[in-house]
C-alpha cells in the first residue's frame, strides 16, 4: 500500500527497491534461513533465475521475488509449457531448464521459503515504521484508503510511542 512509483517517500519509508534489498540483506542475515542451506539456496537459486529469465530484469522488487517463490511451486506441477506461470516469462523452451533448476527442492522448501520471505517482508516494513516522519499525512493516506478499498488491520504493540502504533 505505501509503495511504488515514488509514493512511499513522502512518508519517510524507503523506496520499493530500497525495501527490496533491505528485505534481501534482512533475509540471508537470518540466523533460521543460514541454518537451513536447503531454503537458502531455494532462494539464491530464485534470484539468480529471475536475473537470467525475467523480461525485465534491471527491476527486481520484492513483489517480483515473492511471486517467483510461488511460481516456482506451481511449475514444479506443470507440463513443460513456457506460459505456463506468470514472473519468469521464460524463453521458448526455458520451462524444462528451470523445472530441472527446482527438481531438487520440495513442497516443503517451497512452503518454508515463502513462509520466511513474507514474514522478512513484514518485519521489514514494520521496522521502517520508525522513519515516517509525517504522521498526519501517512493517518490521512490511510483514511482515505479506507475510503476506497477494505484495509486489514492488526496490532502491533511494539513499535515506538507515535500516536498511529496501535494498529497497523
Amino acid at each position: 500500500m505505501l509503495t511504488g512509483a515514488g509514493s512511499s517517500i513522502p512518508f519517510g519509508y524507503p523506496s520499493t527497491q530500497d525495501f527490496t534489498n533491505l528485505i534481501e540483506s534482512n533475509f540471508k542475515a537470518d540466523a533460521v534461513v543460514s541454518s537451513m542451506p536447503q531454503v537458502s539456496n531455494f532462494y539464491d537459486q530464485v534470484i539468480s533465475d529471475l536475473k537470467n529469465y525475467f523480461l525485465n530484469p534491471g527491476i527486481i522488487t520484492f513483489e517480483n521475488i515473492y511471486q517467483a517463490i510461488q511460481d516456482v511451486m506451481v511449475l514444479k506441477n506443470l507440463p513443460t509449457d513456457p506460459k505456463a506461470f506468470d514472473e519468469f516469462r521464460p524463453h521458448v523452451g526455458a520451462s524444462h531448464e528451470l523445472k530441472v533448476h527446482y527438481a531438487g527442492y520440495t513442497k516443503i522448501d517451497g512452503n518454508i521459503l515463502q513462509d520466511l520471505y513474507l514474514k522478512h517482508i513484514l518485519q521489514t516494513f514494520l521496522d521502517q515504521l520508525a522513519n515516517v516522519a509525517d504522521i498526519a499525512k501517512l493517518k490521512a493516506a490511510i483514511t482515505y484508503l479506507e475510503k476506497k478499498f477494505v484495509i486489514r488491520k492488526f496490532p502491533r504493540n511494539n513499535l515506538p510511542n507515535s500516536g498511529f502504533n496501535k494498529h497497523i
